[in-house]
């Protein structure tokens, strides 16, 4: 039997194809803004506040890149519990908006992407992780870190840009 250079190029899109799927499938899917938020103090009274927080990822660059995601994301729209282990938490803080993401999607699309601003807000970007968990599922890994979030000026600028109501107006 003799084949064409059709055959060829039928040959080699599947075989293409199936070296695609098998390299995505070694990559783990980490969803977005899944994460433990502890406050661990106030800070200074220049408005930073030092926060403990998760990130997952496929290595320590993603973790790094989504805990500092998390970190702003946890002030904006979860807030910091007021109780932890059943203590009191002095640097407890309430959500800066009740409103959902999709409000203003396009601007969190691009305010968390990959060129986004959230990063400004934080400072320590480089601290080690504390604390690293392996899934032995799916090898996704889950890293720990303590930043300082500076939530005077993310407040500041949210309320100038008209995407959080101001922190004047009880939510």
């Amino acid at each position: 039997m003799r084949t064409t250079t059709s055959n060829h190029f039928i040959i080699i899109a599947i075989a293409a194809a199936m070296a695609s799927s098998v390299l995505q499938g070694c990559k783990v899917q980490i969803p977005l803004y899944e994460y433990d938020a502890e406050c661990i103090s106030l800070g200074s009274s220049d408005g930073l506040q030092v926060i403990s927080i998760s990130g997952m990822g496929n290595n320590e660059d993603e973790c790094r890149e989504n805990a500092q995601k998390n970190a702003v994301h946890a002030f904006i729209f979860k807030g910091i519990k007021v109780s932890q282990n059943g203590m009191f938490n002095p640097c407890a803080r309430e959500r800066m908006t009740r409103e959902p993401m999709s409000e203003h999607q396009s601007f969190w699309d691009e305010f968390f992407g990959p060129s986004g601003s959230y990063g400004d807000y934080i400072t320590q970007k480089m601290n080690p992780p504390y604390k690293r968990i392996r899934n032995a599922e799916d090898k996704s890994l889950t890293l720990f870190f303590e930043y300082h979030v500076d939530i005077r000026t993310l407040r500041q600028d949210l309320e100038r840009e008209g995407v959080i109501p101001s922190a004047n107006i009880l939510n």
